[in-house]
């Protein structure tokens, strides 16, 4: 017999009933958007604004040591004169949001009007939202949403023009942040995650956060890049009581496309290549992490569409490779490390600089991948695909001016056996691959991606393991 529902669920004892709401309730990639006034708009009402209506909000001194030195490079900052130049007298205080100093200075409200850009960046407009799925216990009963309540459970995420909107628990969940591609130049933050929008109490609340592709760094310097650690520093900065950085390669963006009108694998071999499609399962924004792999290189020159490992960049390709692999270690800890040790390092010089009283947490960093958990168990599939050719293919290697081959089973081809169009597929791929980094050689211009061969000679990759999927 089976149940659907059950009645003595109130007969048990109040800490059996708590500890099943608990265990019921996982933590959560909580994907978190800004909405923006629209630019136009905004500027219709500027143009029409005074300097009285210029009212800037107090928690912009927490971005201070971002916008300061940027406000005072600016040679028209002080260029209005004042009518106590020409010995007019006013008994009226003039009202500043915060207290001058030089590490909070004043932004004028006439140096406002001349800079439309920086007032929209400033004055705008914005509300933080969600679809990630509300935990359902918080509306099932009264106790059920009172204990989580108490457990940590609240609306967060406000911002400097509107109130949060967010169930988030800071204890667990983790905040993910997409990377914002068309966002220009800003005042107040270096990084492009749109983290200033967010209130200041919630920044200071975070404990784990999640953040979308870094800007690929230089595929030869790739743990050494200067302006993607600088970025992401200044980020870390802003969040100081971070615990653990998800720093994320491939999103549901990454993997969406090719989940939701595709039918097979992108290996396409494997018995189990037939996948549900349903939109409700690969859509929803009920996400998991999954720990990227070695393998995940050889993606772009084997597997192909939808996984892209040329848009690898927190290893960066060949050359760092190189530089990171040794004996037994995973290419992407090694690469995590080598970030730790970079902001925990960037961060004492600014200390020193700025003699800085006040520090922040350097966070345990993992490089993952983000998406519906069908979609991982789909990878973990393909990853033990991509690992059985890419040991055949070391077992019949060809020299660089041969290709190897795969038949319908992913086996290698062999001589004896007449080519087929498949092997010609196969082939032609080999060659493209093989012709494109000898161009790029020619020009001697670095490559963004790295034929084959090159990767599987600079070391040898690790196997994938079995166990990937995991919470927050």
């Amino acid at each position: 017999m089976t149940f659907n529902t059950f009645p003595s669920f109130q007969l048990l004892p109040t800490e059996v009933r708590q500890a099943i709401y608990t265990l019921a309730t996982p933590p959560r990639f909580v994907h978190v958007q800004q909405r923006l006034q629209d630019e136009d708009e905004f500027l219709e009402w500027f143009y029409d604004a005074g300097p009285s209506q210029m009212n800037l909000h107090r928690s912009l001194t927490y971005f201070a040591h971002n916008w300061r030195e940027r406000l005072s490079s600016y040679p028209d900052l002080h260029g209005q004169r004042r009518l106590e130049s020409y010995n007019f007298t006013n008994t009226k205080r003039i009202r500043h949001p915060w207290q001058i100093s030089d590490e909070t200075p004043e932004i004028p409200a006439y140096w406002l009007l001349d800079h439309s850009d920086k007032a929209y960046e400033l004055l705008r407009k914005s509300y933080l939202y969600s679809e990630a799925p509300i935990p359902a216990l918080l509306h099932t009963c009264s106790e059920s949403r009172s204990f989580l309540i108490q457990t940590g459970y609240q609306l967060a995420f406000g911002t400097r023009t509107h109130g949060p909107r967010t169930w988030f628990n800071f204890k667990h969940d983790v905040l993910f942040l997409e990377r914002i591609f068309d966002r220009e130049p800003v005042f107040l933050e270096y990084g492009p995650w749109g983290i200033s929008e967010f209130d200041v109490d919630s920044l200071r609340r975070v404990r784990k956060l999640a953040l979308g592709s870094l800007p690929s760094p230089h595929p030869r310097y790739a743990d050494v890049d200067v302006v993607s650690q600088t970025l992401l520093h200044d980020t870390v900065r802003l969040v100081p009581n971070l615990n653990k950085l998800y720093l994320v390669e491939w999103d549901h963006c990454d993997f969406g496309e090719f989940f939701s009108h595709s039918s097979s694998s992108p290996t396409g071999n494997s018995p189990d290549t037939k996948i549900d499609r349903d939109s409700a399962v690969y859509t929803r924004e009920l996400w998991r992490c999954v720990p990227v792999e070695d393998v995940d290189m050889l993606f772009s020159p084997m597997g192909g569409f939808p996984y892209d490992s040329y848009n690898i960049s927190n290893v960066g390709m060949l050359g760092s490779l190189e530089k990171l692999k040794g004996g037994d270690g995973d290419c992407f800890e090694q690469a995590a490390h080598l970030k730790e040790t970079y902001l925990a390092n960037l961060r004492r010089e600014i200390i020193e600089k700025e003699s800085l009283k006040r520090s922040w947490k350097i966070p345990k960093i993992e490089i993952v991948h983000v998406c519906t958990e069908p979609m991982a168990r789909q990878l973990i599939k393909d990853r033990h695909e991509l690992w059985r050719r890419s040991l055949l293919l070391q077992k019949n290697w060809a020299p660089s001016s041969q290709y190897v081959s795969f038949n319908n089973s992913g086996t290698p081809a062999t001589k004896n056996r007449p080519v087929s169009p498949t092997d010609l597929a196969w082939q032609d791929d080999w060659e493209a691959v093989h012709e494109a980094e000898e161009e790029d050689r020619r020009r001697h211009e670095v490559s963004e991606g790295i034929a084959l061969e090159e990767i599987l000679k600079a070391c040898q990759l690790a196997p994938p393991r079995q166990q990937l999927i995991m919470g927050p």
